[in-house]
């Protein structure tokens, strides 16, 4: 018994020192991480970088060029960050005053991210890396702008009565979203009080109605469509949601990634919230979805999985080449779910150039109106001529897709 206690001592004994030992050792690590960030941060000084920006031929000479970057002085990623002067020498000036030792990133816009730069070959750039080491001046060069200098950034183009939703949270996906609510002309008449409509929903809701949130500076013109059809009788009178996207925009509306939570978000926490606060007709055939190039992808993957809550879907050059496969392909027999809904989709033969991931536009799009057919969905399929994958084209053709879907009613 005594031989038992005494072992049971010397391990607790030995158990202490060891966590002593630790400790100590532990305490000396994190004493001297803590001294040398110390002399790491006295190193530091504030200084003064000089920005100056050269714009391609095509920047209004009267819209303000901005730094938008990770530092409040470079506008802490507000499109509409740290402002320039235009120079007599044709540059855009500007100072910041930043900290050195820190790394930083930046980009260069006009205002808004609808008038942010692409590199030389019309793409998306990343952001342009800014370590500050003393005293500076960077020097940047914008080849061109996602916009090619013709939108006007801030101006409003509504038309008609829009209702704002800003940052709607979800507890299915990290990002709040805004919504915007397009109402039809007499919405708030007295004698449409008792008046109930249906409801088209809209990916990328920020691309819909107004050109100082569109991507682009270029805007669909569903507000300014409906506002001649609805009164014209061309389609019904209908509520329009369009759903803004995210950061996370790529994630969420593409399969096998974020979709999955995207199609609950829209179906148990978006609609509801629609038809509590709006005279909508809830039912599946007086409900639709749709959307443009992924988000046309999404909108097909919401129905498709929720087949007993919309009656159409519309989708414009929707993405049909993903992860290296083909939409046909992916959803293959699982587009069934789709057999009792009235299906447009369209394709310009323009789109190869732009068209999101590998293929061939036009032959994903008949790849995939095979596999409807296989499915036994029927469907509305059109080739756009001369129709590229750009908000213009599908601009100019909103009302006609409008017509073709809702104006049988």
């Amino acid at each position: 018994m005594k031989s038992t206690v005494l072992t049971l001592v010397v391990v607790l004994v030995l158990g202490l020192l060891g966590i002593s030992g630790w400790y100590m050792t532990e305490k000396s690590r994190i004493s001297g991480e803590s001294e040398a960030f110390a002399e790491e941060a006295g190193a530091r000084e504030l200084v003064t970088v000089s920005f100056v920006v050269e714009v391609p031929e095509s920047t209004p000479a009267d819209q303000t060029v901005f730094i938008s970057g990770s530092h409040p002085e470079l506008g802490a990623w507000q499109a509409a960050g740290m402002p320039l002067r235009r120079g007599e020498d044709g540059m855009y000036h500007g100072k910041a005053e930043l900290l050195t030792g820190i790394e930083h990133e930046f980009k260069i816009t006009r205002g808004t991210w609808s008038t942010v730069e692409l590199d030389a070959e019309d793409q998306p750039l990343d952001n342009r890396p800014l370590v500050v080491e003393g005293e500076m001046t960077v020097e940047a060069k914008v080849a061109s702008w996602v916009d090619k200098g013709q939108s006007v950034p801030s101006r409003i183009t509504l038309s008609g009565d829009l209702r704002m939703h800003p940052k709607v949270a979800s507890e299915l996906l990290e990002l709040p979203r805004d919504l915007v609510v397009y109402l039809p002309p007499g919405y708030d008449d007295a004698a449409n009080a008792q008046t109930r409509y249906p409801v088209l929903y809209l990916n990328d809701g920020q691309n819909l109605f107004n050109e100082s949130t569109s991507y682009a500076g270029i805007e669909w013109g569903v507000d300014e469509a409906l506002q001649e059809m609805i009164p014209a009788g061309e389609v019904p009178p209908m509520i329009v949601v369009g759903i803004y996207n995210t950061e996370d925009r790529d994630e969420e509306y593409t399969p096998g990634q974020q979709v999955d939570a995207y199609s609950k978000l829209v179906t148990t926490e978006l609609k509801p919230m629609i038809d509590r606060l709006y005279r909508t007709q809830a039912g599946r055939e007086a409900t639709s979805i749709g959307g443009s190039s992924l988000g046309g992808l999404a909108a097909i993957v919401v129905a498709q999985q929720n087949p007993g809550m919309f009656g159409r879907v519309v989708a414009l050059s929707p993405t049909l080449h993903v992860g290296g496969d083909t939409a046909a392909n992916i959803m293959g027999s699982g587009l069934t779910a789709l057999s009792d809904t009235a299906f447009y989709f369209d394709m310009g033969d323009g789109e190869t150039d732009n068209y999101p991931e590998a293929g061939d536009a036009v032959s994903d799009a008949e790849a995939f109106a095979a596999a409807l057919n296989a499915a036994g969905v029927v469907h509305t399929y059109t080739v756009v001529e001369g129709g590229e994958h750009h908000e213009d084209d599908w601009a100019d053709r909103i009302g006609d897709v409008l017509g073709a879907v809702f104006g049988g009613e």
